[in-house]
């Protein structure tokens, strides 16, 4: 029996695509009523042996094929995954739903799949049929032709027709790779690399959530779109860039996010659009993408950002710089919470009180509840995946919605994302009410505060100067009391002291006043990099590095020399090499 979850976080195949692709099917035994126990390495195409893994255990090999099925980008740079277009029992020919989890398969059963190898670049490369086989200790897969069928001169992603066979050896326990012809050398490597790795993640069995990416969308329609808008948007985001935060992070990422959005609104590209309002939008880059592409939104964010004012107007028009409050109410098809902190939970719970028809994406990031940080309740998981199962199990389904998880292809650790786009079947009335019991029992709403609207820095820059200079003074003198076991062409650089022995010559004032830039003493060591070298727990007088001969010097020299004018032999570099001045210039 093959057994698949009652709910599908990934399926999207249809009828209509089952019919289409039904007649290209092209198996040994697809006539026949009963199931079929032929090898691959039977059928008339000459298959010879390539690789033999290390030894596994026999419960891994299922799951290992599975994710070889459902994630083929892992081994080729070039694809961008794979979309499975038919999926059924070889017995009764009955179609069954794709799921992330694996198959629960017994010793007779055979799964028959027909996918296409998405390409990165389609307009380079075209996508491939393959047929694939799987059964309880063996994946056949035959590469096809090309999907093009449009005549062009796209070169295939993968070039057929091509044979493999993926076969768990039962006595040695090992897999075997086989194949019709000699396979590219870093597929092999990489192949039986993972499966030395899948295997033991199989045997740890995360309690996690685990959700492979882009189920929820066309692997296919969204690699179109992203590359698309990458070529469309990308290089000109770069070049303006006026903002402090990485471009090549922050542009790509929501370009990645856009795609996604437009791919999840609009999965048979005919054209739909939606409205929306992305709550606690930032630089605003993302709305953006999304109104040219003629999707009507909103951005709503308490502080307004530099590249705001480089937007046309068609887009700065409907950037709104205001605080979202629990009175905030927005008539949108779809709430957006990108990366968005501490209004993650207020996003969901606004969006159904505003809306019975209102959708949410959620991209998770820092925890918050309602009104402050999420406690942990789940001690055998991390932060960020304990925030993630209560989010799942417990608020979202109060707000009314039902739940679906997937991952997004994003430079980011944080990246599973929750799409609400259904609700569950529950008066909305008896929803508001819980939602109100809620916001009262927790707190009062009057007492909510939104975030300010200047974000202080709390890094230990702002502290009083003449504090941190008796600190500084304070450390590097005692390091200099102590015995130097590491002398550097007979320059003193004093001895070692740990961490706790720093602070233990800071007074509680000080450290307190240190605290509340959200710093300490490490903080402020790293801040004076040229004065103090903080490795392993352990503080040491810095060798004073030389000026680099491109550097701009008049930035550094700003800033007095602290060995020159401190240390008893003074600065070991030539002013003319010092990144700070001394004092024969400083002076003058």
């Amino acid at each position: 029996m093959i057994g698949f979850d009652s709910v599908s976080a990934t399926q999207y195949i249809l009828e209509p695509e089952f019919e289409k692709h039904r007649q290209n099917w092209s198996y040994e035994s697809q006539m026949s009523s009963q199931p079929s126990t032929k090898s691959a390495a039977d059928d008339a195409v000459k298959l010879r042996l390539i690789k033999r893994s290390q030894p596994i255990p026999s419960e891994c090999f299922p799951s290992i094929a599975w994710i070889f099925l459902t994630k083929p980008h892992v081994f080729d740079g070039r694809l961008a995954g794979g979309d499975i277009l038919v999926c059924q029992q070889d017995s009764s020919q009955q179609r069954v739903p794709v799921s992330a989890s694996v198959p629960q398969l017994s010793q007779n059963d055979i799964l028959r799949l027909r996918r296409i190898l998405v390409p990165k670049n389609h307009r380079r490369f075209s996508g491939v049929y393959e047929e694939c086989r799987l059964q309880l200790h063996e994946l056949s897969i035959f590469t096809e032709r090309s999907a093009d069928d449009q005549g062009s001169n796209l070169e295939p992603v993968v070039r057929g027709p091509f044979k493999f066979v993926l076969r768990f050896d039962d006595n040695d326990k090992c897999v075997s790779l086989s194949t019709s012809s000699d396979p590219c050398p870093r597929l092999t490597t990489k192949l039986f690399d993972r499966i030395e790795r899948w295997a033991h993640g199989v045997v740890r069995q995360d309690k996690q959530i685990q959700v492979a990416s882009l189920g929820l969308v066309s692997v296919e329609r969204y690699s179109r779109i992203y590359w698309d808008l990458k070529l469309k948007y990308g290089p000109e985001l770069i070049k303006i860039w006026p903002e402090k935060t990485d471009p090549l992070k922050f542009v790509f990422e929501d370009l990645a996010i856009a795609s996604y959005l437009i791919a999840l609104w609009d999965p048979e590209d005919d054209g739909r659009k939606t409205s929306f309002v992305d709550i606690g939008c930032g630089n605003g880059l993302l709305v953006y993408i999304l109104i040219l592409e003629g999707h009507m939104g909103l951005g709503i964010d308490v502080r307004k950002r530099r590249i705001w004012s480089l937007y046309p107007p068609k887009v700065s028009n409907f950037l709104r710089e205001e605080p979202v409050t629990p009175q905030s109410r927005f008539d949108a098809e779809w709430w957006i919470g990108n990366h968005s902190d501490e209004l993650t939970p207020w996003i969901p719970l606004l969006a159904s009180m505003s809306s019975s028809t209102a959708k949410v994406f959620l991209l998770p990031c820092c925890p918050y509840g309602l009104y402050g940080k999420y406690q942990r309740t789940k001690p055998d998981l991390s932060q960020y995946q304990s925030y993630l199962m209560h989010l799942k199990e417990d608020f979202l389904p109060k707000c009314g919605f039902k739940v679906r998880i997937d991952k997004i292809r994003i430079p980011s650790t944080k990246r599973i994302c929750m799409v609400l786009s259904e609700r569950l079947d529950e008066p909305r009335d008896q929803v508001i009410a819980r939602l109100r019991h809620r916001l009262e029992k927790e707190k009062p709403v009057t007492d909510f505060v939104p975030r300010a609207k200047e974000i202080p820095v709390r890094n230990c820059t702002q502290t009083d100067r003449s504090l941190t200079d008796r600190i500084v003074h304070r450390v590097a003198i005692h390091l200099l009391t102590l015995p130097d076991k590491e002398q550097s062409e007979g320059f003193n650089l004093g001895g070692q002291l740990s961490l706790a022995e720093v602070i233990a010559l800071v007074n509680k004032r000080e450290r307190s006043l240190l605290k509340s830039q959200c710093g300490g003493i490490q903080t402020l060591l790293k801040n004076n990099y040229h004065v103090f070298q903080v490795k392993n727990g352990a503080v040491r007088l810095k060798i004073p590095e030389e000026q680099k001969p491109n550097a701009q010097r008049s930035v550094h020299q700003r800033r007095a020399c602290w060995f020159d004018s401190n240390h008893p032999q003074g600065c070991p570099l030539e002013q003319a090499k010092c990144r700070f001045s001394h004092r024969d210039k400083f002076n003058t």
